[in-house]
């Protein structure tokens, strides 16, 4: 008995000990979870409010002019585009036909009720950039199976892409592939899936195919669609159970793999199962998939726990990737993204939080940064770039105080590219803006900032966008704006936002005055952009209601045909390595934390470098402000220590901000 209470008490102890290490935020800040539903269908309403905050003047007047609002098709409700995380591939480019596709359910109509399970496209040619240029509601699918109030075989959340012949240009040539969940033929509920294709130009020359609920595996869902110029499609979906009215992960992704058949016209599918072991067995939040732009790399991204790293704070969701080097056929993983602590992705860890947010956010004594636990919110997106590298787009922001939450503080999480510049070995991360709300919430609908992310045709530049509201306009996300932001993997700078003759270190606020002012309710984002001379183009269509709290009211999609980027605009350094360099080339560099620290007269630091480079350093204090910066010197390769002028300073918190070739890394320096 005495051994068994002496055990009890060691485990006690070891329990406790782990909670009290734990770095939690103060209490009665703003947080979140995932949406926690049974069904799609039942979703309840959940929204944390955000206290107010105010713009600066140059996030306000973010924008680049302001831009044209071209409607097209229309939908009997708003739920073709939306659900918690609904930003699937339902806006698509193609570069060589210069031709946009949206996709969506039908509607208004009456024959079957609303038309709710046909699926049709809005078409753009000649850049989308006039009414004229568009043809819409152009149907490529049709529900035909009576049993209940919809038809069994009507289609739901849909997907779609282009398959065009490598090189071609002649839209009599292309096809839209689309992919869709059903509500499965057997059960008069989910499970079934619909697929199938349409010629751009010709609906007549289509296909349909219908895949009853037959498990396993589970199929729900699908969350991401791609398709390579060879014509490989690949379509991503959580294996869950649904049949008992709530969701169930088995422990899988699905990935759908179709290949076009040039001979029947049509793609033709096979089921690949990737086993993604969770801690508890949870669900994963999202799952993305994409193509490189030579089609042979793909990743797979998904947001969980594997249990595998560690964090200062709660139980956190991070990226979990799987990479095929065959097309997606074979895939290997899981490759896990630490986030944060010691391993932690170095913008997150030393660049996400200011330091009077830290201040804000945790109560004394504050947490050295290293201490911080940080999470991905719920969505995200992904695309890969010309060096076969993964980019994710995603918020990250502090963990909250309980498991798998985020605070929702302003300041506290942000807008990210999360990426890799040598396939998944070591992970960055861009910071493209701060958003200042989280979650909006439209009748039973809720999204969040519901982030995308896409390419330019040629994959050397990445370009992220989501949603935020202004504070002063709404206390929720429900009366949003798109921001976007690019990021030059060749220049390695990201863009800003023009006032007079210089640049702001912002994003761009695309719908700035324009139709869809305070109104961008849910927005999808091409994969890739259009080029059109020195012009990337980023085609957005907005899902327009007219009751934001009427979501089953007819919808309007609406189209931005002139929202665009130049090489120009390319203005503000990244301090991460080069993407665009070969890794060989790269500087690695350390630096030691400060010592003596606390400090009163001398303190120094060691900097290992793996060959020479040029460092410098500055100084600033808890406010922010510069107090000593060092002349720029070079320095041998191998273990170099640097010293601190501590006697110039007064007693108090200082940061120095060691810049080494173009890396940036940061030490906390307290002096007595």
């Amino acid at each position: 008995m005495r051994k068994f209470t002496l055990l009890l008490v060691v485990v006690l102890t070891v329990i406790t000990s782990f909670a009290q290490n734990k770095t939690l935020p103060r209490q009665g800040l703003p947080q979140a979870k995932a949406i926690n539903h049974t069904l799609v269908s039942n979703e309840p309403i959940s929204s944390a409010p955000i206290p107010t905050a105010n713009y600066t003047e140059g996030e306000k007047l973010g924008s680049k002019g302001i831009v044209s609002v071209i409607p097209i098709g229309t939908s009997a409700n708003a739920y073709s585009y939306g659900y918690a995380g609904g930003q699937k591939t339902m806006v698509w480019a193609d570069d060589n036909l210069k031709a946009i596709i949206n996709i969506h359910r039908m509607g208004p109509g009456s024959t079957p009720p609303s038309f709710s399970g046909y699926l049709g496209i809005d078409r753009g040619l000649n850049f989308g950039a006039t009414p004229g240029d568009w043809t819409n509601n152009y149907q490529v699918y049709a529900a035909q199976i009576p049993g209940g109030q919809y038809y069994l075989d009507a289609a739901r959340y849909p997907q779609g892409v282009i398959y065009n012949p490598e090189g071609n240009t002649d839209p009599t040539k292309a096809y839209t592939v689309f992919f869709a969940p059903n509500l499965s033929n057997t059960t008069s509920s989910w499970g079934g899936l619909s697929y199938g294709v349409a010629n751009l130009m010709n609906n007549a020359d289509s296909t349909k195919h219908l895949r009853a609920y037959n498990p396993p595996p589970y199929s729900y869902i699908p969350d991401g669609m791609d398709i390579n110029r060879q014509g490989v499609v690949l379509v991503s979906d959580i294996d869950q159970d649904w049949s008992s009215g709530s969701v169930v992960y088995q422990g899988n992704i699905i990935i759908y793999r179709g290949v076009w058949d040039a001979v029947e016209k049509d793609v033709f599918y096979e089921d690949i199962l990737i086993p993604v072991a969770t801690l508890d067995n949870s669900r994963p939040a999202n799952d993305r998939v994409a193509f490189s732009p030579d089609g042979q790399t793909a990743w797979m991204v998904t947001l969980g726990n594997t249990g595998n790293l560690t964090t200062p704070g709660m139980l956190n969701y991070y990226p979990i990737l799987y990479k095929s080097t065959d097309a997606g056929q074979t895939w290997e993983g899981p490759i896990e993204v630490q986030l944060d602590g010691e391993n932690g992705i170095q913008a997150v860890v030393y660049q996400l939080l200011h330091d009077t947010m830290i201040a804000a956010l945790f109560n004394p004594p504050l947490p050295e940064r290293t201490q911080i636990g940080y999470t991905t919110a719920f969505d995200c997106d992904i695309v890969v770039d010309k060096f076969g590298n993964p980019h994710i787009g995603v918020i990250v922001g502090v963990t909250g105080s309980s498991d798998y939450s985020i605070v929702t503080a302003y300041g506290a999480f942000a807008a990210m590219d999360i990426y890799s510049i040598d396939g998944g070995n070591t992970w960055f991360g861009q910071i493209m803006g701060y958003p200042q709300q989280f979650r909006g919430t439209f009748g039973d609908l809720t999204e969040d900032n519901r982030i995308q992310i896409a390419s330019n045709w040629t994959g050397d530049k990445v370009f992220v966008a989501w949603l935020d509201t202004d504070p002063s306009i709404a206390q929720e996300n429900n009366q949003p704006d798109i921001y976007c932001r690019g990021f030059d993997l060749m220049a390695n700078a990201i863009t800003g936002v023009a006032q007079g003759a210089g640049y702001l270190d912002k994003p761009n606020n695309v719908t700035y005055f324009s139709d869809v002012y305070f109104q961008a309710y849910f927005f999808a984002m091409s994969r890739y952009t259009l080029t059109n001379n020195d012009k990337y183009i980023i085609p957005f269509v907005v899902e327009g209601l007219t009751d934001p709290a009427g979501v089953t009211n007819p919808v309007q999609f609406k189209y931005i045909p002139d929202f665009y980027y130049t090489d120009a605009d390319f203005v503000f350094p990244v301090n991460n390595p080069g993407v665009g360099i070969a890794p060989v080339n790269k500087l690695e560099a350390a630096v030691s934390e400060i010592h003596p620290n606390p400090a009163r007269e001398n303190a120094r630091v060691m900097v290992t470098l793996d060959k020479p480079a040029r460092i410098s350093y500055t100084i600033v204090n808890a406010m922010g402000q510069k107090v000593f910066e060092s002349n720029a010197t070079n320095i041998n390769g191998g273990s170099n220590y640097i010293q601190i002028p501590v006697e110039q300073l007064s007693s108090g918190l200082f940061f120095v901000n060691f810049h080494i070739g173009n890396q940036k890394l940061t030490r906390k320096l307290l002096v007595k």
